[in-house]
């Protein structure tokens, strides 16, 4: 197995901070419960048109420009910081 280290340093303080911003609501449960052990949540920054709910894959969606910012990420400056250096 070959490793690299990516050329990208982030503030923990700083995602720390963006990760507070989640509401209790947003972090969704895995949908498929028979595929892991133990607790499994998401929150999700991008969607399918953006809708937080939507964590599961949607094979139309890679045909167009259906994956949108959600809310939550729209709170999260420091989370679109770090996304916009991938």
């Amino acid at each position: 197995m070959s490793s690299f280290l990516l050329p990208f340093s982030f503030d923990p303080q700083q995602l720390q901070a963006d990760l507070q911003q989640v509401r209790s609501e947003e972090w969704m449960g895995h949908y498929r419960h028979e595929e892991y052990d133990g607790d499994w949540a998401i929150a999700s920054l991008r969607s399918v048109a953006g809708h937080p709910a939507v964590v599961h894959a949607v094979p139309i969606a890679q045909s167009g420009n259906f994956f949108k910012d959600t809310a939550l990420l729209g709170r999260c400056s420091y989370f679109q910081h770090v996304l916009a250096q991938f």
